[in-house]
């Protein structure tokens, strides 16, 4: 390269005078201006040392060496190496840096430092939630008595507390629970025969049913005749029923004079004959119940005497008495499956007549 240099001078030697190491150091670093000079200036390779280098002036970023998007320039043994962010974070050409999935543990986290206001409202899920860890303290107060359940959207609801001796009812699953009265919530009576059908909400029945009372014997005679048997019963409770479903219901006629009671039954589940009419001298038998929880066999009628005054007593009942010795009305049964009384002084018309029977539905 051509440099057209002024040199200023440090000394200027006469002639004969020698030059030695000593006058030579005394000249110091000579100093070089080479304004206007033509061509490059190379520097040799290494030769640019830190301390050549201006703190002020700095080095510009594009005189860096080209790094890909998200490295960093690390120290690795005291030489700066270009090196991709990994591990639980990375790094955005912006500038973002991102924290891995599941990289926060709880050892990364200084205790009593997450506060309420760390947590943003409604992210604390089910998932989160260790199972069997939701104390009753964690729920929200309530008032003595009510009762929380499912809506039909889903969500959770509050039931307020019944009054003094209700139960909780389910109205199944398409309803909302309430609360309803305890005890019989009605009651059919049949004095004839008909059709029960289940009510809404009912799935069990409690069901009496009485047979009818067969009639007392009439004949003239001299004695006194046999009086009729009383109906059977039977008590059942039934469940596992279906609201709404019909369930046939039969009532036994009392028996007329020298004719059997009739059979009383509520569907197929529980069912009592009627008494049996009175014979010459001799009471009918009792009906019998069958089905039921509880089944019943009705009295007998009385046995009647060849030669001897007054009635044989009608059977009685579950519910009904039967007839006694009367010219008037109390020669027939009372109330629900008595037998009537038989006949007596030679007179037939003494004789009585069954009553009914009956079938009582509580639910």
């Amino acid at each position: 390269m051509a440099v057209s240099a002024t040199v200023t001078a440090g000394k200027i030697f006469s002639a004969d005078e020698v030059v030695t190491i000593s006058e030579l150091n005394k000249l110091g670093t000579p100093t070089v201006d080479i304004s206007g000079a033509v061509g490059a200036l190379s520097l040799a390779d290494g030769s640019v040392t830190n301390a050549k280098i201006q703190a002020a002036t700095g080095i510009q970023y594009d005189k860096l060496e080209t790094l890909a998007t998200g490295e960093l320039v690390v120290g690795n043994a005291g030489t700066a190496t270009a090196t991709a962010l990994s591990g639980d974070a990375t790094i955005a050409a912006g500038g973002a840096i991102t924290i891995a999935n599941d990289a926060v543990t709880t050892v990364k986290i200084l205790d009593d430092n997450v506060t309420t206001a760390k947590i943003l409202d409604a992210n604390v899920t089910t998932a989160k939630i260790l199972d069997n860890n939701v104390t009753l303290a964690k729920l929200d107060d309530g008032t003595q008595g009510d009762v929380l359940y499912y809506g039909a959207s889903g969500a959770p609801a509050r039931l307020s507390a019944g009054t003094d001796g209700q139960v909780l009812e389910s109205g199944g699953a398409g309803a909302n629970p309430s609360w309803a009265n305890t005890g019989p919530k009605g009651m059919e009576v049949f004095t004839a025969d008909g059709t029960f059908t289940v009510p809404a909400k009912v799935t069990s029945v409690k069901v009496t049913v009485v047979g009818g009372g067969g009639g007392g014997r009439s004949e003239s005679n001299p004695g006194s005749q046999g009086g009729g048997g009383a109906g059977g019963a039977t008590i059942e409770v039934i469940t596992g029923l279906v609201p709404a479903a019909d369930i046939t219901v039969t009532v036994g006629d009392g028996g007329a004079v020298n004719t059997d009671g009739g059979d009383s039954s509520f569907g197929g589940y529980s069912s009592a004959t009627g008494g049996a009419k009175g014979a010459s001298f001799s009471g009918g038998a009792g009906g019998v119940g069958s089905g039921g929880d509880i089944n019943f066999t009705g009295q007998s009628g009385g046995e009647g005497f060849t030669n001897a005054g007054g009635a044989a007593f009608g059977g009685n009942s579950l519910m009904g008495f039967g007839g006694r010795e009367s010219t008037g009305t109390q020669k027939n049964a009372v109330n629900y499956g008595g037998g009537g009384a038989g006949s007596h002084d030679n007179t037939a018309s003494y004789a009585g007549t069954g009553s009914g029977g009956i079938v009582i539905v509580e639910y």
